[in-house]
């Protein structure tokens, strides 16, 4: 393993003007009001020991972190382990890291199970080495 990159995205707001708010949008608010300031949605590909940033992606806040994040995939490579929130996982970011040759680490949601097919702590099977395969049935747990 050469480099641990990460990707994860913000949001921050951008002066009130006209432009920017036909530009990035706003958040949605309680009809009758308006959010302060217009939005811009920032996803980026880290270097983690050095927060060197090697690929960045600003849009809209309308388009999700999840979109833009199978973008910033052009910039992984074989020798780097890349690691993302649970937010991000799909079947589409696994398959996409793998394909270029890159190792991951992700965070999947509570909803998403795994086969547990190495443990890595003999006290618990929650925690362990998994594999993924697009059919469903090899995803299911027991558990």
């Amino acid at each position: 393993m050469d480099l641990i990159v990460v990707i994860d995205g913000t949001c921050f707001d951008v002066p009130d003007s006209d432009e920017n708010a036909r530009v990035f949008g706003r958040p949605s608010s309680r009809p009758g009001t308006q959010v302060a300031f217009p939005k811009v949605r920032l996803v980026i590909l880290v270097e983690a020991g050095t927060h060197l940033i090697f690929d960045a992606l600003m849009c809209p806040y309308r388009i999700g972190e999840r979109v833009r994040a199978l973008k910033l995939l052009r910039s992984v490579q074989s020798g780097m382990l890349l690691m993302w929130d649970r937010g991000l996982h799909s079947y589409a970011m696994v398959k996409t890291t793998v394909s270029k040759g890159c190792d991951y680490l992700g965070r999947i949601p509570a909803n998403v199970k795994f086969l547990v097919e190495q443990p890595l702590d003999t006290r618990c099977d929650a925690f362990g080495f998994s594999s993924c395969a697009k059919n469903a049935t090899r995803l299911a747990s027991s558990r």
